[in-house]
């Protein structure tokens, strides 16, 4: 049994159901911030599948960075009864090739420094660790029903 990886795009014919696999296995989203990441030109978007049965996928998007391209890989997510079985990698595999076809020159991503196996995937992956010391920091804009800036402490 071959793995298939496909883009899930605006005009993809597994759209509908690829977007049902990408809600139930990521229950914190809504169909609608699915399909919002979808629509958008800038949103890189693989499936996997095993015959008919959905194994995971990889969400990237292409940054125009100055003078260069450049693709963060967002998220990567394998069904449990796939992982151990190369899905992730040849989802990597598959997004290196379009970030080439998009003229990128580097993929790259952020992950915990406790997530031992996206680490270890990654590193496999070709990937290498830009710095120890990286801190990333987030600013909530109040969107969504959050707490925005006018309720930041001053």
């Amino acid at each position: 049994m071959s793995l298939e990886i496909e883009i899930v795009s605006v005009a993809s014919s597994n759209r509908e159901f690829a977007l049902r696999a990408l809600v139930a296995m990521k229950v914190r989203f809504e169909e609608v911030f699915v399909t919002a990441f979808l629509d958008d030109p800038n949103s890189i978007c693989l499936t996997a599948w095993q015959e008919d049965k959905f194994a995971g996928w990889i969400t990237g998007y292409r940054l125009q960075r100055f003078r260069e391209v450049q693709v963060l890989l967002y998220e990567i997510d394998v069904v449990e009864s796939f992982r151990h079985r190369g899905v992730a990698t040849k989802l990597i595999k598959k997004l290196e090739e379009i970030a080439l076809r998009l003229g990128a020159s580097e993929i790259w991503v952020l992950t915990a420094e406790d997530n031992a196996p996206a680490m270890r995937l990654y590193e496999r992956a070709g990937f290498q660790r830009e710095r120890m010391n990286d801190v990333f920091w987030r600013l909530d804009l109040g969107v969504n029903g959050t707490p925005g800036p006018e309720k930041r402490k001053t």
